[in-house]
């Protein structure tokens, strides 16, 4: 299966669906932290459908920023800790630099 993480319009990004639960289930600790509401909206069609995608095309801005924070403070703290979660060590480095991949399309977008 593969994973599908949209920024916008022009930062799409397939990937395994590995990659997918590492990095958007590690950053979800960081996002229920700061809304449980955005949370549920971002995380139940992952959970309950088994949805793999994460589309930010339509999100506001207020919630644009709050993904970010969430995602940028599980990238954050996966490369402090040299691992993410229960990951193989062997895929680390890929999912890093897909993650951050993601993070620097966030970055560019003008919802940031």
């Amino acid at each position: 299966m593969a994973g599908y993480f949209a920024v916008n319009s022009d930062s799409e990004f397939s990937m395994s669906s590995v990659y997918f639960d590492a990095i958007v289930n590690y950053s979800k600790v960081y996002l229920e932290e700061m809304s449980m509401e955005l949370t549920k909206e971002i995380y139940e069609p992952i959970e309950e459908a088994g949805m793999f995608v994460v589309g930010l095309t339509e999100t506001s801005p207020e919630d644009f920023k709050l993904i970010f924070k969430a995602l940028k403070k599980g990238y954050e703290s996966s490369l402090a800790e040299g691992k993410c979660g229960n990951l193989e060590q062997s895929l680390y480095s890929d999912v890093m630099n897909m993650w951050k991949d993601i993070l620097s399309a966030m970055e560019r977008d003008e919802r940031r």
